[in-house]
């Protein structure tokens, strides 16, 4: 910070105030944050977790890379849900749905003949 101060005696007062302001000023740590949503948060969590439990399978398995039954298995088991077929079902609605609305949209009209 830059405190400006005047070299006469009579702004002393003044200068003692910028001199206590910047002081203060100074002393002020601030430590940024990054806003994240609460399900983002979550779901960078389980990613964290789930790289560390492929990491020790392939580090106990001693293999290059998991093998791809593992890796389908896990796809089986989200397909057996019903509820996750569901919200997948309904994300595809969601998607059409708005592809559709998009390409059906035309400018709005103004009023024809009357007055405004």
């Amino acid at each position: 910070m830059v405190a400006c101060l005047s070299p006469s005696d009579k702004h002393y007062e003044e200068n003692l105030s910028t001199l206590s302001y910047a002081s203060q000023a100074a002393s002020i740590k601030n430590t940024p944050t990054v806003n994240i949503d609460p399900k983002d948060r979550l779901i960078q969590q389980l990613e964290a977790k789930l790289a560390a439990a492929h990491a020790y399978i392939l580090k106990h398995l001693g293999v290059a890379e998991l093998p791809q039954s593992l890796l389908d298995a896990g796809d089986a088991a989200l397909a057996k849900r019903p509820r996750a077929r569901q919200f997948a079902r309904s994300a595809d609605k969601r998607e059409r749905r708005g592809a559709e609305q998009v390409g059906s949209q035309t400018a709005p009209q103004g009023r024809r003949g009357g007055r405004l």
